[in-house]
């Protein structure tokens, strides 16, 4: 992978995020955003991109179904298993999932993980650290998955269908729980029932979970300015009103999303329980390997989805990755990047 550094195509974002903010000039543009935001947009600590949402890859329930039918959303996987069985005798499929982008499985796995054994287990997978894929808490996570269709817990069908039908399906009331990110109930705004509740909560946490409130959560949908733009300090400008409080305000309202920032009073439902959940900065963590390193990236992809479906073991999916990543620490060709202990 090169970064934005290598190519020399992007400018630094430094001016304005040192610039006085729209709303409060004695208040610098960065100390306006929330904590996670510039992470995704970093590389070796110079900032490339502004993430102008505050994206969170959670699990999406619909209320109104799970209060029509009187069930309780589970808080952790013993939970949620035991929950599996009466969600299938309703008529309804426990999961589904964008079975031709198995990415979106890629958060629900690491806040598995994370969880289970704290956000360091995922900054050793992120950071090449020889072993990581071997860690306790990524074995539990891969046992946990491989079970749900081992056990028959995924739509009929779900391996072969892309985020839409997964997502259309869902609203359709045929499964019951979706990993999918923020974006999805603006994404589905045309398709969903109108008195379909969004309802989003965290990865169900395995028993013995060091960090059950970690979430993967941080700033999405990258804006960019042109090393070589002819206005560059226009280009700063636009994006110095994007972030006032009206505009975050307005934005995150129409997309029904979470705002990068601070203290921003959201009046959308589902936005106001996505900010809920992304309201403890200490757990809140983007795992960053899949953007950092592309054979890795290729590589997880299949291997989630044959976990999930149960057509390879946990022993041989955890060997899988830990292949690619060694080869991948190995390869002095790949520009390496590291999150801090």
């Amino acid at each position: 992978m090169r970064s934005p550094s290598s190519d020399g195509e992007l400018a630094e974002l430094t001016p304005l995020l040192d610039a006085p903010s729209y709303d409060d000039p004695e208040v610098t543009v960065r100390d306006t955003l929330r904590d996670g935001v510039l992470e995704a947009g970093t590389f070796n600590g110079k900032v490339y991109a502004l993430n102008y949402v505050f994206n969170a890859w959670t699990i999406w329930y619909d209320a109104k179904l799970f209060r029509d039918q009187g069930w309780t959303p589970p808080t952790t996987w013993e939970e949620m298993l035991a929950l599996c069985p009466t969600i299938q005798a309703a008529g309804i499929a426990p999961w589904t999932y964008a079975g031709q982008h198995p990415v979106y499985l890629y958060d629900m796995f690491l806040m598995l993980a994370g969880r289970h054994g704290g956000a360091q287990v995922l900054k050793d997978i992120d950071n090449l650290k020889e072993g990581a894929w071997s860690n306790e808490s990524v074995a539990l996570a891969a046992e946990a998955m491989h079970g749900l269709g081992e056990a028959g817990y995924l739509l009929d069908g779900s391996a072969g269908i892309d985020h839409i039908q997964s997502q259309t399906a869902f609203n359709n009331n045929e499964a019951a729980f979706l990993p999918c990110g923020s974006w999805l109930p603006n994404e589905q705004r045309a398709i969903a029932p109108a008195d379909f509740e969004y309802a989003p909560m965290g990865v169900p946490y395995l028993e013995g979970s060091a960090q059950p409130g970690l979430i993967s959560a941080g700033g999405d949908e990258p804006f960019v300015v042109p090393k070589n733009a002819t206005n560059l300090a226009g280009a700063y400008e636009y994006l110095r009103i994007m972030l006032s409080k009206e505009g975050s305000q307005i934005f995150g309202d129409t997309v029904q999303a979470t705002t990068v920032v601070k203290g921003v009073e959201l009046d959308n439902p589902t936005a106001k329980m996505t900010n809920e959940l992304v309201s403890n900065p200490d757990d809140m963590f983007q795992p960053q390997f899949r953007y950092w390193y592309t054979k890795m990236n290729e590589e997880v992809r299949p291997a989630l989805g044959q976990l999930i479906n149960a057509e390879t073991t946990p022993e041989a999916f955890i060997e899988r990755m830990q292949t690619v990543a060694d080869d991948t620490a190995a390869d002095d060709t790949i520009e390496k990047f590291t999150h801090d202990d």
